[in-house]
């Protein structure tokens, strides 16, 4: 990390309330290259003393947003937003020989291995959780919170790592010689250890937004309240298929009105939007607003071959919007024939701060339930769901026959599930992975990718490569998993 871009991180940490010694903890877990080894040990983070104040003890999960924010060409942000992307329906890519595979869904064990990296930053969370549970120094709403904060931090991580590649090793501890021979754990059981972790995280966690200090309450919602806890929540019900339990659970958080709300779709995606559940603030003086602005929103000359401006939104994506939807028209943008992402308006350059990266919004949450309602023959209930954010996407002062129409009560349920997942799709196009999940989880991935992948230039699809393969480096490095690569892929 250069000198110049340590100093505006201080400058913008030390406004927030974080005292030196604690924004001096975060530049050294965001720029200490030892974190690409996952198992090494790293006494600063565990040591205890970093845990006998608020200030040190709060930078340690600080850190993990700071990180995911300001390392967005490189970290989980990135991935999750565009490589997945790149993966299904939603990204074209204009021209980059080295993002060509996953593009082309052509996967292979020495491709990059930077989805497997989190495990670096599930050692901190397992870091965190150990230093603050044995610290008697801290003030105890400070010390709650901010186990919830890692807790709610591991939950995240695992639930990316157990839909990229699987089974996976379930790490929980930072005893580097325990962790360096973990054998793969089966995704059903990471999925429980995912909804323990929210569970406690929930009642552990504020119900209200804390500044960097932990102490305050502030507008900005940068740091996971127990909502976020419940929205990840529910998220994972849907997943495990826990109807139920997904519909109560995402029903507690939509109930939240004075905090949440459903917004006009040019307003959705500003800084602290009342849709807004979790996001992510840019740290760098020259870099004020959403990494997918950066990335997505093309400049008149339209697309390069180059990593600034790769890639624009698919016909898949285009052709998905009925007649009358408006987020083709506030959400798309074109430049020079091109369509893409325009979602987040401010692309590079924008010398405002208007937008953060939002993880986590209220949309999701009548998504999920809506769904979850379906699964338990409760059509109209999850239609109504379905007709809110349809309704927020229309245009009410077009002719009747421009509108978007609202979906019909009595659908069966194959088609009101189709709805759902139509609606998921032109809901949450490049956010966060949520397009490619969807078509694996609901066992839709091979008939889609069948005839997408082909449109993309890459070889026959085939039902392997919805899984990503285990880094060869990290078979090599853990005797455990030899001989347990992803099938499909070579050792």
């Amino acid at each position: 990390m250069s000198k110049i871009f340590k100093y505006k991180i201080f400058a913008l940490l030390f406004k927030q309330g974080l005292s030196g010694i604690a924004i001096c903890i975060i530049f050294f877990i965001i720029g200490c290259k030892k974190f690409i080894d996952v198992g090494s040990p790293i006494t600063n983070i565990t040591d205890e003393n970093v845990y006998k104040n608020n200030g040190t003890a709060a930078a340690v999960l600080t850190s993990l947003f700071a990180d995911m924010r300001t390392s967005f060409d490189y970290g989980i942000c990135h991935y999750c937003c565009y490589y997945t992307g790149l993966l299904a329906d939603e990204l074209a890519l204009y021209n980059h020989l080295e993002i060509n595979p996953f593009y082309r869904n052509d996967l292979n064990n020495s491709s990059q291995d930077e989805f497997w990296r989190i495990y670096a930053k599930i050692y901190i969370t397992n870091a965190a959780e150990e230093g603050l549970n044995k610290t008697a120094d801290l003030t105890p709403s400070t010390k709650k919170q901010l186990l919830g904060e890692a807790k709610f931090m591991r939950a995240f991580y695992y639930f990316y790592l157990v839909n990229f590649f699987g089974d996976v090793p379930l790490a929980l501890s930072t005893d580097y010689t325990v962790n360096s021979i973990i054998p793969r754990t089966s995704a059903e059981a990471i999925y429980k250890q995912i909804i323990k972790d929210l569970k406690q995280a929930d009642s552990l966690m504020s119900g209200i937004y804390l500044d960097g200090t932990v102490t305050n309450e502030t507008v900005e919602r940068l740091r996971p309240t127990k909502w976020a806890a419940k929205t990840l929540l529910a998220r994972a019900y849907l997943y495990n298929e826990e109807w139920s339990n997904a519909e109560v659970v995402a029903s507690e958080v939509i109930n939240q009105t004075p905090l949440f709300e459903l917004l006009p779709l040019d307003q959705t995606f500003l800084k602290n939007s009342r849709e807004t559940i979790w996001a992510l603030q840019a740290v760098k003086q020259d870099d004020l607003n959403a990494g997918e602005g950066n990335i997505f929103v093309l400049p008149s000359t339209g697309p390069t071959g180059d990593w600034i401006y790769p890639v624009y939104l698919s016909d898949f994506v285009l052709q998905a919007f009925e007649t009358g939807d408006q987020r083709k028209t506030d959400w798309v943008g074109i430049a020079a024939g091109y369509s893409f992402p325009y979602k987040y308006k401010a692309g590079r350059g924008e010398t405002s701060k208007v937008e953060y990266s939002i993880v986590l919004r209220l949309a999701e949450l009548y998504l999920i339930r809506a769904e979850a309602r379906i699964r338990q023959d409760k059509i109209s209930e999850g239609i109504a769901d379905l007709n809110k954010i349809r309704d927020r996407a229309t245009d009410k002062t077009a002719p009747a026959a421009n509108q978007l129409k609202q979906l019909a009560s009595d659908l069966s349920e194959n088609k009101a599930i189709e709805a759902v997942l139509h609606e998921r799709y032109v809901e949450l196009f490049t956010e966060w992975g949520h397009r490619w999940l969807d078509l694996k989880r609901t066992n839709t991935i091979d008939a889609r990718m069948k005839i997408v992948t082909p449109v993309k230039g890459g070889v026959e699809w085939k039902p392997y490569q919805a899984l990503f393969p285990i880094p060869l480096d990290e078979i090599r490095k853990n005797p455990s998993l030899v001989g347990h690569q992803n099938p499909g892929y070579s050792e």
